[in-house]
């Protein structure tokens, strides 16, 4: 395994443990307060945890070797997972969208308003740790491009795929804290 790679699973495990805490502490929210808007965040933070799952298959998958069946091998593999990533990714962002307009036009009194502003706190500074694990990660690895041609030109898209999603999640906590 090339230092590339070990980095782009250290930023994959990173954003894995925060989702996977994040979703724990959401599903523990919303069982105590009964607030289905938390269970929406949950069942989000647990869309965002199989993203990394998929992502790490796609590398497991990439360094297969060439066979009979795929003479080339597998190395494509990556864009393909990353890609259906992307794909679920959208996916729970417009569920998460339409909770949050069917919360608006049928609002329903906050119940353990504070318990559910920590685990959004919790899950911002976990989010956020992934997210700058996944910066640190992609500094060293970019070399002397700039950032959109690292990105443009990365043999490897998952810790882009990863930046943009804990940057999203970052900001869609921020929305659902105000």
């Amino acid at each position: 395994m090339d230092s590339h790679e070990a980095s782009n699973k250290r930023a994959i495990y990173a954003s894995l443990a925060g989702n996977i805490g994040i979703a724990l502490s959401k599903f523990v929210a919303a069982a105590v307060s009964g607030s289905s808007a938390m269970m929406s965040e949950a069942i989000h933070s647990l869309v965002d945890t199989s993203n990394q799952v998929l992502l790490l298959l796609g590398l497991r998958e990439s360094k297969v070797p060439a066979n009979e069946e795929f003479p080339y091998g597998r190395g494509k593999a990556v864009y393909f997972w990353g890609l259906i990533a992307i794909f679920i990714f959208t996916l729970g962002g417009f569920y998460s969208f339409y909770q949050g307009v069917q919360h608006v036009i049928h609002p329903h009194e906050i119940e353990n308003a504070g318990l559910n502003y920590a685990i959004l706190g919790f899950a911002f500074i976990l989010e956020a740790m992934a997210w700058r694990v996944g910066v640190v990660e992609f500094r060293q690895t970019k070399g002397d491009a700039s950032y959109l041609d690292a990105v443009r030109n990365a043999k490897d898209p998952s810790i882009a795929i990863l930046i943009f999603e804990n940057s999203a999640d970052m900001i869609g906590i921020l929305v659902a804290f105000f």
